[in-house]
């Protein structure tokens, strides 16, 4: 009997945790990649896909947004024209250049009160030298928060060209009067 109710309570369980697992894939949250780039272990940067990369191919810059390929470490760099410009392996690159979401901060001089200031840049390219660092791609689902904002600029696109769409119907509409 005691055997019995421990094989209940663990079936209960584990057809609980199905089921929230059933849950999350129900809800619409996409899969994302980031490269978590380490030193000694620590983790230095999380850097989501889509983020700017900057690599040298036969001598030549070739920079782009990068989009997961294949694991452990494979990226594709595509340009401006949504065309796959090369791929690379991250551990490979001397250095690898890639926009950190963290700011950087340097002296800049200005006018104002004083006359030189500690200045935010934003973030911008950052350049690693892969015999120290190690960089990895992962795989997680996104956050709550990263799915509405998604979904927020997904709905105000499609907002934009219905409204496109049904002025250049507008547009044609007079051109046919």
């Amino acid at each position: 009997m005691k055997n019995f109710a421990i094989i209940l309570v663990s079936l209960f369980f584990s057809f609980n945790v199905f089921s929230q697992a059933r849950d999350l894939e129900d809800e619409g949250y996409k899969t994302l990649y980031v490269i978590v780039i380490t030193k000694d272990g620590n983790v230095n940067h999380v850097v989501k896909e889509g983020a700017q990369i900057s690599t040298k191919i036969d001598g030549r810059t070739v920079n782009g947004r990068w989009y997961f390929k294949s694991f452990l470490d494979v990226v594709s760099v595509v340009g401006k024209d949504n065309e796959v410009l090369t791929q690379i392996a991250l551990n490979k690159q001397e250095p690898l250049k890639i926009v950190t979401p963290q700011p950087k901060s340097g002296p800049s001089i200005g006018i104002g009160v004083g006359p030189v200031s500690v200045s935010n840049f934003g973030p911008g390219f950052q350049s690693f030298n892969m015999t120290k660092y190690k960089a990895e791609i992962v795989e997680r689902l996104e956050t709550k928060e990263e799915k509405l904002t998604r979904e927020y600029y997904e709905k105000k696109e499609r907002e934009r060209k219905e409204k496109e769409a049904a002025k250049a119907a507008k547009k044609a509409a007079k051109k046919n009067k």
